[in-house]
């Protein structure tokens, strides 16, 4: 998967949904070659545990291996629900898409024994970004319901907001934890917009 052509989006969303049925608990590297991946679905991993996907490059003067997300639904590149001990290095994650609403989204299930949070997930050489997006509330890395989680040499190129952390308190609540993010860390990042929390404890920018 991965040419230069729009129209192969619909094979790539496909060659990611299997990806990760490769995967057993154990988890394992994947390698993602350099080039751009269309996806017209954002990737959506459910419960990935030990994964790490390695891609070629992951910054803006060598872009690498890029996923780009473009269409009229409200998504983004990559959405991790409950993930753990995964790694996500070298990749460019863009969307274009005037109605998206982040890049990529780290959040719990949305109820029930699943809605455990996020945990231990790195991204590292990651550039986020968004081309062409209209939408008020748009941001580069949303996080919901997640604890230690870093971001090390990443470049948020997404707009007014590049990472939201937390979510607002609502009742009944729709997760376990309710939104909250704990230990969430930044090192030798640079950022083109703003860093926002709602529900938010030990937030470590270092060298950014």
């Amino acid at each position: 998967m991965g040419d230069d052509r729009v129209e192969s989006a619909v094979h790539n969303d496909a060659a990611f949904a299997r990806l990760a049925l490769f995967l057993g608990d154990r988890g394992g590297r994947i390698l993602l070659p350099a080039g751009r991946y269309h996806i017209k679905t954002p990737i959506m991993y459910y419960r990935l545990r030990n994964v790490h996907l390695i891609g070629e490059g992951g910054n803006p003067v060598n872009t690498g291996s890029q996923i780009i997300y473009s269409s009229d639904e409200d998504g983004g590149c990559l959405d991790l629900v409950t993930a753990v001990h995964c790694v996500f290095s070298g990749i460019e994650f863009t969307v274009q898409s005037p109605s998206c609403r982040q890049v990529v989204l780290m959040r719990a299930a949305e109820g029930g024994p699943s809605a455990v949070s996020g945990l231990s997930n790195t991204f590292q050489n990651c550039t986020f970004r968004g081309n062409g997006v209209a939408h008020d509330g748009f941001c580069g890395v949303r996080l919901r319901d997640n604890a230690h989680i870093v971001f090390r040499q990443c470049w948020f190129k997404s707009g007014e907001r590049a990472v939201v952390i937390g979510a607002p308190m609502t009742r009944p609540a729709r997760t376990i934890s309710n939104g909250q993010c704990n230990n969430i860390t930044f090192e030798h990042c640079l950022f083109f917009g703003d860093v926002l929390g709602v529900r938010g404890s030990v937030v470590t920018l270092s060298n950014c």
